[in-house]
């Protein structure tokens, strides 16, 4: 999933926050079939990046060693606690582990 996110096609921050606002579903199917599953959204100085094509959530989901957690989702620990949402490193993947089993289909 090599890619550079400042050359993807996006919408335009007020666009998506107009969009997020009045149709959040609606908004994530639009960004599916015109941009091809990966996002990337600049607020203000930030920069994000919507996932919504199952390969890359899983490429994020499997390969946490390439991914860092925005600050500002680090910062969540102090009201959700260490959760896979919070942690990185070797503390996620212990968590990511024991929590596996509840995702197979048997």
């Amino acid at each position: 999933m090599s890619r550079d996110l400042m050359t993807l096609q996006h919408p335009d921050a007020a666009t998506a926050l107009r969009e997020i606002s009045q149709d959040r579903l609606g908004f994530m199917q639009r960004c599916r079939q015109q941009y091809e599953g990966m996002v990337p959204l600049k607020f203000d100085d930030e920069m994000y990046c919507l996932l919504n094509h199952h390969d890359y959530i899983a490429d994020v989901l499997k390969d946490r060693t390439s991914f860092i957690k925005a600050k500002d989702l680090q910062q969540l620990s102090n009201l959700v606690g260490n959760s896979l949402l919070t942690n990185e490193g070797g503390f996620w993947q212990r968590q990511r582990r024991l929590a596996q089993p509840v995702f197979h289909q048997k």
